[in-house]
């Protein structure tokens, strides 16, 4: 599947963690190998791109994989260039569940909502920056590798961990959505 960015990227994430930026180099050029990528050092970036060697190599990925199954229209375009040319991709429909013809009001009161997995290229400190200032509410759904942090450095927002679906609705109702 192409859910992540593993087919192409050694860290899996096309970002580059040191500087908490998009990476804007080609996956496995002489570019990407030299590149100080990772989210925890350069010498697990090696480990990584070692695997990745062994994925094309023995695994034959992406070069010998028939088809791909795609989540979204992002992550394909990303990951197109990196497929060998007349592979069939599939598309699976998302598994949430949202009714579309639900009406939001955006205007309907001040708080917001982070909900997904706490770790920096998720952008948990735009929506903690965001959030204070505003002055508005933030409530955070999820947990992560950065959640202790986003704690300390956003103490006001309220944290819920992860919740189950009916819960997950009722505080999207909150927020107008």
């Amino acid at each position: 599947t192409l859910h992540d960015y593993f087919t192409a990227c050694p860290n899996g994430g096309f970002f580059v963690y040191p500087t908490q930026s998009i990476c804007d180099v080609k996956g496995m050029s002489a570019g990407c190998l030299f590149k100080n990528c990772d989210s925890r050092s350069y010498s697990y970036k090696t480990w990584r791109v070692g695997r990745q060697l062994v994925q094309m190599g023995l695994g034959g990925i992406p070069g010998k994989v028939d088809a791909f199954i795609t989540i979204s229209d992002f992550s394909e375009k990303i990951l197109s260039p990196y497929l060998s040319g007349g592979r069939k991709v599939y598309r699976v429909q998302n598994p949430v569940n949202v009714d579309s013809k639900v009406e939001l009001d955006l205007g309907k009161g001040d708080e917001f909502l982070f909900l997904g997995r706490v770790s920096r290229e998720k952008g948990w400190n735009l929506f903690g920056e965001a959030i204070k200032r505003t002055n508005n509410k933030g409530v955070v759904i999820g947990e992560g590798s950065d959640l202790q942090m986003m704690k300390r450095e956003y103490p006001d927002l309220e944290y819920k961990g992860w919740l189950n679906r009916e819960s997950v609705f009722e505080e999207l109702s909150k927020t107008g959505c």
